[in-house]
C-alpha cells in the first residue's frame, strides 16, 4: 500500500508548497484522488488531499490582497453596468447577474462579501431570491443590500423582512454606494 500512496502524498505536498508560495497570477488547484484497487478506502485517499488543499488555501488567503467580491443582481443591463462600474471605481471586484436564479448559482460557486439585489425582477424577484439565499449555508449571513426605485417605508420594511440588511433607493450615486458599503465591508 505504501507504494501507491507515497507518490500521491509527495505530489500533494509539492502542489501545496507551490500553491502556498504563489502570490499573484492564476491559481490552478489540482486534486488527485487515487483510490486503490486494494483496501484503501475513498475517505483515506481523500483526507491527505483535503488537508493539503486546506493548508495551501489558508496560507494563500492570508497573503491574498484581492479586493472584496461583490455581486450586483438586476434584470436591467444598464443598471448592472452603472452599479458595476461605480463599485469597480471604488476598488471592489464585481460580478453581475441578470436574474435571481443566476444569483443563486453564482453564490453556490463563489463567496461574495456583499450582494446588491434589485427587488423587482421578472421570474424570481429580489425578495424570493433573498429568502432562498438565507437558506443556503454559504450566504446565510452575507450582507444583502436592496436596490429599488420604491422609496416607501413599507417597501423598505418588506426588504428587511425578506432578509435584506440594507436599502439603497434608485437612482443612486457613487457617494451613496460608498457610504452604504462602508457599513458592511471595506475595500
Amino acid at each position: 500500500m505504501a507504494d501507491i500512496r507515497q507518490p500521491g502524498e509527495q505530489f500533494i505536498q509539492s502542489a501545496a508548497q507551490y500553491l502556498a508560495s504563489a502570490t499573484a497570477g492564476s491559481l490552478f488547484l489540482i486534486i488527485l484522488l487515487i483510490a486503490a484497487r486494494r483496501n484503501v478506502s475513498e475517505k483515506a485517499a481523500i483526507q491527505p488531499a483535503a488537508q493539503a488543499t486546506s493548508n495551501a488555501c489558508s496560507e494563500l488567503s492570508s497573503a491574498d490582497n484581492n479586493p472584496p467580491a461583490l455581486l450586483v443582481v438586476d434584470d436591467n443591463p444598464v443598471n448592472r453596468m452603472v452599479a458595476g462600474e461605480m463599485l469597480q471605481q471604488l476598488g471592489y471586484q464585481v460580478d453581475t447577474a441578470d436574474s435571481g436564479r443566476l444569483c443563486i448559482r453564482y453564490c453556490r460557486e463563489k463567496p461574495y462579501n456583499v450582494i446588491f439585489m434589485d427587488c423587482n425582477m421578472p421570474g424570481m424577484d429580489g425578495f424570493s431570491t433573498t429568502e432562498a439565499l438565507r437558506r443556503l449555508p454559504k450566504t446565510r449571513s452575507t450582507p444583502i443590500i436592496a436596490l429599488t426605485a420604491n422609496t416607501l417605508s413599507e417597501h423598505k420594511d418588506k426588504c428587511l423582512e425578506a432578509g435584506m440588511n440594507d436599502y439603497i433607493a434608485k437612482p443612486f450615486n457613487r457617494k451613496k454606494l460608498q457610504s452604504t458599503l462602508a457599513r458592511w465591508v471595506t475595500p
